[in-house]
């Protein structure tokens, strides 16, 4: 079997919505598998960054809260996974709460 191209969301589920990650497999039984390692790991870098964030004081930070504010940067790009990561590693406490602010006033 050649190589397949198969677009998943953040919840590794497959999607043509706005926010997607390209995985590239030669088996469809490790699809869900890749997926969800992508899945798992991008959750643990949003966990890690909103502990940083209430530990610099911020408090009830959600690690989908994070998530969020990341994809909604995004917009309707495709991004390599390692811009991805760099956006949530690099996600700055004052852009965060902008972010907030923004969605608040929306709602």
């Amino acid at each position: 079997m050649g190589n397949e191209e198969t677009i998943y969301d953040i919840n590794g589920e497959k999607t043509e919505g706005r926010t997607r990650l390209h995985v590239v497999k030669t088996d469809q039984a490790d699809e869900q598998t890749e997926a969800d390692l992508l899945n798992q790991s991008i959750e643990r870098l949003c966990e890690m960054k909103a502990k940083e964030l209430m530990l610099l004081g911020y408090e009830d930070i959600q690690p989908k809260d994070i998530w969020l504010c990341v994809r909604d940067k995004m917009k309707n790009e495709d991004w390599p996974l390692h811009r991805i990561v760099n956006e949530i590693l690099s996600l700055k406490p004052t852009r965060f709460m902008n972010w907030l602010t923004m969605q608040v006033y929306k709602s």
